[in-house]
């Protein structure tokens, strides 16, 4: 499915925060991450990603480079934690900010479910240790040509 805005995948149900890029509950799990190109050290393989965790950025809007290290005690990384224990499936959005061969041409777009594999810490490229969480695909999203969406340059690309 795809949508042409972050509100959208709210409205929708897919991801229930309009910035946050981690969605869940420390108790069970996380469920929904979007991968919108925030953080320079996400790998997308297309069944399998590198999602890099929460913080280590200025608030209120968490935007910009690094700026201190991340940690896995931050709520939504053990978010992110607790689903390599459950097993549970995550739901992956994709957005047309991130720099990978398999992100949208615009807007945003449900990929399907994961499974969180692993979790390390890394030194970033920016310098500062960074949560990286290893997803393996578990169910693709269906491929719908009739909610492919117009192109609108000004929104990513």
């Amino acid at each position: 499915m795809s949508y042409f805005y972050r509100r959208e995948l709210f409205n929708a149900g897919v991801h229930a925060y309009l910035r946050a890029g981690i969605h869940g509950r420390q108790e069970s799990g996380a469920f929904s991450i979007v991968m919108s190109g925030g953080y320079e050290d996400e790998e997308d393989f297309g069944e399998r990603i590198i999602y890099i965790g929460t913080g280590g950025r200025e608030r209120p809007e968490n935007k910009g480079p690094q700026r201190w290290d991340q940690t896995m005690e931050h709520r939504m990384n053990k978010t992110m934690m607790k689903s390599i224990e459950t097993r549970n499936p995550v739901r992956v959005v994709r957005g047309c900010g991130l720099r990978s061969p398999y992100a949208p041409d615009e807007g945003w777009r449900y990929d399907g479910l994961y499974t969180v594999q692993s979790a390390s810490m890394k030194k970033g490229r920016s310098g500062f240790m960074v949560c990286a969480f290893e997803l393996q695909v578990r169910a693709p999203a269906p491929y719908n040509p009739a909610s492919h969406i117009a192109s609108f340059d000004v929104f990513c690309r």
